[in-house]
């Protein structure tokens, strides 16, 4: 069964080099990235710190992974968090769950912007871990970060033109009620059409929505399909 993790071809591509390189090996072993938010003009770097990423088994370089990204306490994340990490490791989907707008002992009083961290974990996720696609799920005051980092302006500003991106940004305001942004396209060898909806029926029962159709809608208009289907 394809799950969202990675496309059928990418698949195909991890067994072929697992079959010829006996090295080939997963990330089960990673378990925290350090994660430092990306820095604003004139303001004071945020705190870097570790933050724990789940990696389900046999997660390799290049599957796909999510930034949960919430208040750290509070009853919508008390509420969601559980239900929204199983339902992305169900999926074999890397998650970094990031309790977000806190500093370090080490370092108080240097509490990011929310855009920063979310900037901050999608290039740990790639650079440190080398996931792949990426989605960035926000809850509550959270969700409007995530939902701006995907703008590719916000993003190149930030990240420059060729670092990583999201596919896809989730804002959960509360339950049963979510918002929904494109990242970058990704490239046709991901699939993302068939990959989306997937992701979709996932967070909808996670977070309590009536279905994943406005997700879908959202995540694969007409003309994203177009540009990712591969020429005949």
């Amino acid at each position: 069964m394809q799950r969202f993790t990675r496309s059928i071809a990418l698949v195909l591509a991890a067994a072929v080099g697992a079959a010829g390189n006996a090295t080939a090996q997963g990330f089960g072993s990673i378990d925290t990235l350090w994660v430092q938010p990306a820095e604003q003009a004139g303001g004071t770097p945020g705190c870097s710190r570790l933050v724990l990423a789940d990696l389900p088994p046999y997660w390799l370089t290049g599957d796909a992974a999510a930034v949960l990204m919430g208040p750290s306490a509070g009853p919508l994340r008390d509420r969601l968090q559980p239900r929204l990490l199983e339902a992305l490791l169900q999926e074999e989907a890397a998650v970094l769950d990031f309790p977000a707008g806190r500093s370090d002992a080490e370092c108080p009083g240097r509490a990011a912007p929310p855009l920063a961290e979310v900037f901050g974990a999608i290039d740990a996720l790639a650079v440190q871990a080398g996931a792949g696609l990426i989605v960035a799920i926000g809850l509550g005051s959270y969700g409007d970060a995530v939902l701006a980092a995907a703008e590719e302006a916000a993003a190149a500003a930030v990240l420059g033109p060729r670092g990583p991106r999201m596919a896809a940004a989730i804002a959960i305001d509360a339950p049963g009620r979510a918002r929904f942004a494109m990242g970058r396209l990704p490239h046709a060898v991901e699939d993302w059409p068939a990959r989306a909806p997937l992701l979709c029926a996932a967070i909808a029962g996670a977070a309590g929505l009536e279905g994943p159709a406005d997700c879908i809608a959202a995540l694969t208009p007409p003309q994203a399909q177009a540009s990712l289907r591969p020429p005949p």
